[in-house]
């Protein structure tokens, strides 16, 4: 008899320590998915914050021509005072007078 109800002492004590090992591993659980949520949105911002920036600057160093490989391949070559929008309107310009 006496056996017996040390058997159920060890099974209560084991018991409760299962029933704190299933809690501590849910809390765990919980933090890991909130890390990982805190994660994503700061990456999430982070892109929507450096995808504001839409301006090339392109700068020979020397005053003379600077070629920019655009995301395209296309290559473009502006010279000191050019912009993409001044060249544009040139050509809408000369397009319309023929």
């Amino acid at each position: 008899m006496e056996k017996d109800n040390s058997n159920e002492a060890n099974k209560g004590i084991a018991m409760e320590l299962l029933g704190e090992l299933k809690n501590t591993i849910r809390k765990q659980w919980i933090l890991i998915v909130v890390l990982i949520v805190i994660l994503a949105g700061t990456n999430i911002y982070h892109i929507y914050q450096w995808s504001q920036f839409d301006t090339i600057v392109v700068d020979s160093g020397d005053g003379g021509n600077a070629g920019y490989i655009g995301n395209d391949g296309d290559i473009n070559n502006y010279g000191e005072g050019s912009s993409p929008k001044e060249e544009e309107r040139e050509k809408g310009v000369q397009g319309n007078q023929d």
